[in-house]
């Protein structure tokens, strides 16, 4: 079965092939951003053994909730034969499970993009009861849960297999419950940025992070280069916390508008010696964004 959203397909929704589709079947979607109508899911995949792909990957292939309904139920006891591949499925949102709401089923979940969705209860991205999903080379990032799960929530569900699949800025937390760690994952408080170079002054928001100072950072980077860092406090022991060094890059916190990130991504001179020093006559245009600059100190011109 073949679904396009403009028509040019057996369907232009992907639950009516799921409707159509017997078990061992084929539903390949084209790129386009498929929503539904009804009340609760785009779709329900009504305990089928059929693989559900997409033909060009989760960056042109978009299942989107319209913040009304989850992403994805799987409520009839599917199997890991039940495959939902390539999509990237965004403002989904229901009360267990925004993204995907899994009981007592096991999907596989592959090359998902899963972000951006939204539950009034448990399972941001994906909720879990009583069922061993594999979850595999996805991405779940930025979902949000009112009570705990942001990213997963899984209840009895133990055995649930995640591999090779990258879990951050979630909130409340990321994973709450049991599951199998397939090896692979990397699951964070705060997603990579899309960097030159990567700060964190303790390693504990970002184990991987080029450097644990802005300084080293300044040194290494090359104009046009832009560095993120990571909240914590940062001094040092010169007469400045950060010398820009004349060089036009970009300085910012993981998030410049939140007001909470920027509060807790400090540069304090600790009464003893300046914040941040672009030099006299620096000819450079620097951008500096996101942080509380506090407790600096210098003898003349600030």
């Amino acid at each position: 079965w073949t679904v396009d959203d403009d028509g040019a397909a057996d369907f232009d929704n992907i639950q009516a092939a799921i409707n159509a589709a017997s078990n061992g079947d084929e539903i390949l979607v084209m790129p386009g951003t498929y929503s539904g109508s009804g009340s609760y899911q785009v779709c329900q995949t009504l305990g089928k053994a059929v693989w559900i792909h997409s033909s060009d990957g989760p960056e042109v292939t978009v299942i989107d909730g319209e913040g009304i309904r989850r992403g994805f139920s799987c409520f009839n006891g599917e199997t890991n034969t039940t495959i939902i591949d390539g999509f990237t499925i965004t403002n989904a949102s229901g009360n267990t499970g925004g993204g995907f709401a899994i009981s007592n089923s096991s999907p596989s979940i592959t090359n998902c993009v899963i972000v951006n969705n939204t539950t009034s209860q448990n399972g941001g991205g994906i909720y879990v009861f009583n069922g061993s999903p594999i979850v595999t080379n996805c991405t779940i990032s930025n979902n949000h849960a009112d009570n705990s799960g942001g990213g997963i929530k899984s209840i009895n569900s133990s055995s649930m297999n995640i591999s090779d699949t990258v879990i951050c800025g979630n909130t409340p937390d990321q994973v709450n419950g049991g599951f199998v760690d397939g090896g692979g994952n990397t699951i964070a408080e705060f997603c990579v940025p899309d960097a030159d170079w990567t700060v964190d002054d303790d390693g504990n928001d970002y184990p991987d992070a080029d450097f644990d100072n802005i300084q080293d950072a300044i040194n290494a980077a090359s104009d046009g280069d832009e560095i993120v860092v990571f909240p914590g406090t940062y001094t040092s022991t010169g007469n400045e916390v950060v010398n820009m060094s004349g060089k036009s890059v970009t300085l910012r916190s993981t998030d410049p508008s939140d007001p909470n990130v920027v509060a807790a991504t400090i540069i304090d001179g600790e009464n003893t010696r300046r914040g941040i020093n672009c030099e006299l006559h620096q000819t450079s245009s620097p951008i500096i964004e996101g942080f509380t600059i506090t407790h600096g100190y210098a003898g003349q011109h600030g």
